[in-house]
């Protein structure tokens, strides 16, 4: 009894404090950084600020998934939407603005005028599928009508960078978890941990999870365990079983992605030999794969090829050297058996940072055995790629999409969402819109051109909302990245030694808007492609993506820069890229631009208008209007107008 009334002496104090700081609203569990890192049952992601009447992200997990808010009371002609996974939904190495959960409220917004769409971003950087579990089933309180998953990428990662964590006893994670549910205790770590709630595109922006990523894992903490393996794929497939379960018992329609990855300028991370390979073994090994990297640099690909075979024949497991070996079938043109080697080295990863196929396959089938509508991003990846092997033409690293292939992604989306009969329907108190000007009868104008100018603008005010900072930090968050993956080691690798290579650098370079070094590229791919044009509708092609994009800035840049070529006089593009430059200029209203081209190309354009897929159509009457702009004194108006 003693012992007993002397504890309670004890932790009076304690429980007196923690009334006086619930009484002053001090010290709320959620406010500071959660050391857990979202393992713990205290933190929610979501909490209301009375203030506003808003649910807003935590700050405790502001750090994992950025700042989002959402109104309390839904308004009567709203549509919410919850997107659910990791870095690719949170729209890394940009920011949330720029993830296709943004695009899709755009893109849905212009679809169906007169419904307020919100697009609530639930990406957790390194979540992987089980951890979102816990979310999902607090936004489904938010009075949700569509879930989308997207997740795979960080099975693996996650389960090595927090291992520690995850393996504590069930007596350790509930004391942990009750003592951080004390005001007290949080008021204390408060006071040696500053909670960061800058915005995420600010320069000095430090991440709780890159350092615990840093410190505590790294690619030195893999190596291949097939148990593990098998573990961790199973686990997958189950969390995503109970997120079907979990949708359909609340009524709330859910929607998965299946995300694709970077096969061709992404080498694996981490190799190892097989499993009780000898001495005598690895030898005979080194020995081949050295004289295929010998003959590769010397250009003698099917003697590579051969070589690399023969240390094939002593290890099969070793990552990098099915590298090698599509690599060099690409080179050669195979690329059916290119595509399959660069997945084998993909899914032979130590450190496999991007979903293997046991994972790829596991989600289709969920989606097949559940009937739970799938979105195949991976699939459009491929069929906008080069030999339908992606690269930095979709990919911003390793597994992030490009801002372009984010749009697409939205895009694919919101065709699923209306091919399922999951959309609303429009409200009926629907504005005028944008006006587009033409010279032409608009009710001449195809609606779908109509559809893509307004979707462009869109794009386009939105992107130039983001800052001046904006691409710059999102190529300092990869350059963090692979600090880490220590990419380095890799250099040889991912060093272009082609023209197609050349200029995906190029594309990479200008989608984190490094024009210079971008140039520098693409001039490189077109002095060294055997044909010029093969290099210079490359480059026409990815301007249009940035013009797409919603980039006119970027894509004039290309252009002006093909145009001041000597060598694409040697082509049959001039003409055509100049067309292009003209859909640019119409576009931006510039008027000298406009008379320019026009006195250059415009008689030829009368007699022979070129074949520019996508760009003749952007602006519907395009050559029509550029006249009348350059007939008239008065200054162009800007297509958007």
């Amino acid at each position: 009894m003693f012992r007993a009334i002397a504890v309670g002496v004890g932790v009076l104090p304690l429980i007196a404090v923690e009334l006086v700081l619930s009484i002053l609203g001090l010290g709320e569990p959620g406010t500071a950084a959660d050391p857990l890192a979202g393992f713990s049952g205290v933190h929610r992601l979501f909490e209301r600020d009375s203030g506003t009447d808003e649910y807003r992200t935590s700050p405790s997990r502001g750090l994992f998934f950025g700042e989002q808010r959402f109104a309390v009371s839904k308004p009567d002609d709203g549509f919410r939407m919850f997107c659910l996974g990791g870095s690719t939904v949170r729209g890394r190495p940009f920011t949330t603005e720029t993830s296709f959960t943004r695009w899709l409220e755009l893109e849905l917004a212009g679809r169906i005028p007169g419904r307020t769409f919100e697009s609530v971003n639930c990406g957790g950087l390194s979540y992987a599928s089980y951890r979102l579990l816990p979310i999902l089933q607090e936004v489904l309180t938010y009075d949700p009508d569509l879930v989308v998953v997207a997740t795979g990428h960080n099975e693996f990662l996650e389960d090595r960078s927090y291992k520690d964590i995850k393996s504590r006893s069930a007596v350790s994670a509930w004391i942990e978890d009750r003592a951080l549910s004390l005001r007290t205790v949080t008021l204390v770590r408060s006071a040696f941990q500053e909670t960061d709630r800058k915005q995420e595109n600010k320069p000095s922006e430090p991440s709780e999870v890159e350092a615990r990523l840093d410190e505590q894992s790294g690619y030195a903490s893999y190596h291949r365990d097939d148990a593990w393996r098998k573990r961790v794929v199973a686990q997958y497939e189950d969390s995503l079983r109970k997120m079907v379960v979990t949708c359909r018992a609340a009524e709330v329609p859910l929607v998965l992605v299946r995300l694709g990855s970077n096969l061709r300028d992404c080498p694996p991370f981490k190799s190892e030999h097989r499993d009780g390979l000898s001495p005598e073994g690895e030898a005979a090994w080194q020995r081949a794969f050295d004289d295929g990297a010998e003959a590769e640099r010397q250009g003698m690909f099917s003697a590579a090829l051969v070589s690399y075979h023969d240390a094939e024949e002593h290890d099969d497991q070793f990552a990098l050297l099915f590298w090698r070996m599509a690599r060099v079938l690409d080179r050669l043109g195979r690329f059916d058996e290119a595509r399959a080697a660069y997945r084998r080295a993909r899914d032979l990863d130590i450190c496999p940072l991007r979903m293997v196929s046991e994972l790829d396959e596991r989600l289709v089938l969920v989606a097949q055995e559940t009937k739970t509508p799938l979105v195949d991003a991976a699939a459009a990846s491929e069929a906008a790629s080069r030999e339908r092997i992606p690269g930095y033409d979709w990919f911003m690293d390793h597994v992030h999409p490009t801002i372009f292939g984010h749009q697409q992604i939205a895009g694919l989306i919101a065709e699923k969402l209306d091919g399922e009969g999951l959309l609303p329907e429009s409200s009926g108190n629907v504005g005028p819109g944008p006006k587009i000007a033409t010279t032409d009868d608009p009710a001449a104008v195809p609606a779908s051109q109509r559809a893509q100018l307004r979707k462009r603008m869109r794009r386009r005010r939105h992107l130039r909302r983001q800052g001046p900072a904006f691409f710059a930090n999102g190529a300092r968050r990869v350059e963090w990245l692979e600090n880490w993956a220590q990419r380095h080691r890799l250099d040889e690798e991912v060093r272009p030694v082609d023209w197609p290579g050349h200029a995906r650098a190029g594309f990479r370079l200008i989608d984190f808007d490094q024009r210079s070094e971008a140039w520098d590229r693409y001039f490189t791919a077109i002095n060294l492609a055997p044909e010029p044009e093969l290099a210079v509708r490359v480059t026409l092609q990815h301007a249009g993506r940035l013009f797409r994009q919603g980039r006119t800035s970027a894509a004039k840049f290309l252009l002006n820069k093909m145009l001041e070529l000597k060598t694409l006089d040697q082509t049959t593009l001039p003409s055509s890229v100049a067309l292009a430059l003209l859909v640019v200029a119409v576009e931006e209203g510039d008027q000298k631009w406009i008379t320019e081209l026009l006195a250059r190309h415009g008689s030829r354009w009368e007699k022979d208008p070129p074949a520019v897929p996508g760009w003749k159509t952007a602006i519907p009457g395009v050559l029509a209007r550029a006249r009348a702009s350059a007939s008239s004194t008065v200054p162009a108006k800007p297509a958007s107008d």
